[in-house]
């Protein structure tokens, strides 16, 4: 799922480099500061070349003969300090599919899982995305040319890491709150946690359908509350559909903590919105206070849904919708 900071899909392309450090070489001509910087570079150049070279030249098939020297890339890259960059998120989509060609659609997804969350970062904090990780992308050309082993594991992945980006969030969100006590909230923690709120909507789009702003909020809890889903989707959002459906299954009250939390999201973005109508401190305390306990409550549903037998089916059984509607929009 790629985004940029208004919540919808960007198509801006971008290049991947070696991470330049050697500003102090610049600022301080003396061998004992930039010699350091300097090694520090090479160690990374040569790195991403062994990246390059082993597991990502397209000379190289997608066997699983390359499982060894992706792995070897892959510890290389992370001795360098490259985790945050787009050769690390390549490695780990190239050794995602080799897991899925074995037909191992929980392995392929925890590689994948690594992948999307770069990509995930890089296009909500610079609204960025890259045309490499295309495979990842629900509906894309290149995740439809993908087996359905493949297709599986990447909608997973993507569910997992659309909850765990918005988990960190909210974590963050209620922390602030803890580390700012005082009588009245500093507007700096009021803004940051209002920013904070309205990015936790754009990333729970990536699990609920239709969902990406604070006025869908009456929405997505009614539907969660009557346990219903769009009838047809044209935003290629089968996923999220397959999650809430597997949300809705037996009588667990699965449904119920999500209609709490989104409620309860909905309220905090609302309570900490600094305008002309200011809430008053009371209310933003009960705010945070009810959305640090939905947000318990759900915390405690989402993994089990995310590694549920429902969720597998209900993926399997729409993801092929998603790419026939591709297919049919390319032929008109």
């Amino acid at each position: 799922m790629m985004m940029g900071n208004d919540g919808y899909r960007t198509h801006s392309s971008a290049s991947w480099r070696v991470p330049r450090r050697g500003v102090f070489s610049v600022l301080l001509a003396t061998a004992a500061f930039s010699q350091p910087v300097v090694a520090q570079n090479a160690v990374q150049a040569n790195a991403a070349a062994l990246a390059e070279r082993v597991c990502l030249s397209p000379d190289i098939s997608d066997g699983s003969d390359r499982e060894g020297p992706c792995k070897k890339a892959l510890i290389a890259l992370e001795s360098a300090g490259l985790q945050q960059t787009l050769v690390h998120a390549r490695v780990q989509q190239s050794l995602g599919h080799i897991w899925a060609d074995r037909g191992k659609a929980e392995g392929a997804a925890s590689h994948y899982q690594s992948a999307i969350a770069f990509a995930l970062s890089s296009s909500i904090t610079r609204g960025e995305r890259y045309e490499q990780l295309a495979d990842l992308e629900i509906g894309s050309a290149g995740f439809c040319a993908r087996s359905p082993v493949a297709r599986l594991a990447i909608a997973m992945a993507d569910l997992r890491q659309s909850w765990q980006a918005s988990d960190d969030l909210a974590t963050a969100a209620i922390q602030s709150f803890a580390l700012d006590p005082g009588a009245k909230t500093a507007p700096a923690t009021l803004n940051s946690t209002n920013f904070a709120a309205r990015q936790m909507m754009v990333l729970l789009g990536g699990l609920f359908p239709q969902f990406n702003r604070p006025m869908d909020v009456p929405l997505l809890v009614s539907r969660l509350v009557s346990k219903s889903v769009p009838a047809d989707d044209e935003f290629a959002q089968e996923p999220q559909i397959a999650f809430m459906e597997a949300l809705f299954a037996g009588d667990r009250g699965h449904d119920a903590a999500a209609a709490q939390f989104i409620d309860a999201l909905g309220r905090l973005e609302d309570a900490t919105y600094v305008g002309e109508d200011d809430a008053d401190e009371d209310e933003r305390a009960e705010a945070i206070t009810k959305f640090a306990a939905a947000h318990a409550a759900f915390r405690a549903v989402v993994p089990e849904v995310l590694t549920s037998r429902q969720l597998d089916l209900a993926l399997q059984k729409r993801l092929p919708a998603v790419c026939f509607a591709g297919t049919e929009e390319a032929s008109k």
